[in-house]
């Protein structure tokens, strides 16, 4: 019997392959970290190294620029020493009178107001000026000017002080006391002027202001009022034809006491002037504004 071929055995079935799935982090944990390039790292800290000096340059730059442009120009220095010039030439106007008070010196008083009003004017000029100067770039701007010109404004409240005083004397001390009026007689013709002179220095005793002319008004008047009663006893004497040594004693003691005070008053005046005195400071101050002026 003949053998039939036997058919070939069919392919068992295979399970579908699965393409790999990339392995999964478990659960709850991030991603391994990356590995920064050591080459990016070296370029940041160039990049802000650079740019740090960069600022630092650029604030450099700007602050020397504030320096060159706010340094005073020979403008500058010409327009102070111009302002400052203005200054000085009122102060030697009133030179005199604001060092030099006399009570010796016979003046009317037209002349008393007169040397008031000019003194009046150099303070207004004096402290007008300093003002102006305050805010000029040749003082601010300039270490050496503003050095010096502190000086002069140092003395502002001293020769304001001595000024007033002055321009207080002159105006309501000197047209009532007269010293040529003050003298030694026996006629009763003395006595009228002394007490026109009393009274108009009450007048004027509540307006006075400066501690030195007060106490003067306060002891004059009160020295003029004694002299006074010693002419009046002076001159019974010399009538009665009775010498009395002690009438003439009063008499010459009261005249000399006026004469005291007087003068006492005069040296007080002349000492608040040379507290006040600012010529040095003035001078000062355009010696260098001058020097910086021509210097370039």
């Amino acid at each position: 019997m003949n053998k039939q071929p036997t058919p070939p055995t069919p392919p068992k079935p295979t399970a579908p392959t699965v393409p790999l799935q990339p392995a999964m982090a478990p659960a709850g944990m991030g991603m391994p970290p990356v590995r920064p390039n050591g080459g990016n790292k070296t370029g940041l800290i160039v990049g802000i190294i650079s740019g740090v000096i960069a600022l630092i340059l650029l604030i450099v730059g700007i602050i020397v620029a504030f320096v060159v442009l706010s340094k005073p120009s020979t403008k500058d220095y010409a327009a102070a020493a111009q302002e400052l010039n203005k200054v000085t030439e009122s102060y030697n106007k009133a030179s005199s009178s604001f060092t030099y008070y006399s009570t010796s010196s016979s003046q009317s008083a037209a002349q008393a107001q007169a040397k008031a009003a000019t003194l009046s004017e150099t303070r207004k000029a004096i402290n007008d000026g300093i003002d102006r100067l305050s805010k000029m770039r040749a003082v601010t701007g300039d270490n050496d000017v503003k050095e010096r010109f502190e000086k002069l404004k140092g003395k502002q409240v001293a020769f304001n002080e001595a000024i007033d005083g002055l321009i207080e004397a002159y105006s309501k001390i000197a047209p009532a006391f007269d010293t040529s009026l003050l003298r030694l007689s026996s006629s009763e013709d003395a006595l009228s002027p002394v007490r026109t002179m009393r009274t108009k220095l009450e007048g004027v005793k509540n307006d006075i202001k400066n501690q030195y002319n007060k106490q003067f008004v306060t002891d004059i008047t009160a020295a003029l009022k004694s002299y006074e009663s010693a002419i009046e006893k002076y001159v019974a004497m010399r009538s009665s034809g009775h010498y009395d040594s002690s009438a003439y004693s009063e008499y010459s003691a009261a005249y000399r006491k006026i004469n005291t005070i007087a003068n006492e008053w005069a040296l007080n005046m002349r000492a608040s002037g040379e507290r006040g005195e600012v010529r040095t400071e003035l001078n000062s101050v355009v010696s260098i504004l001058n020097r910086k002026q021509f210097q370039r």
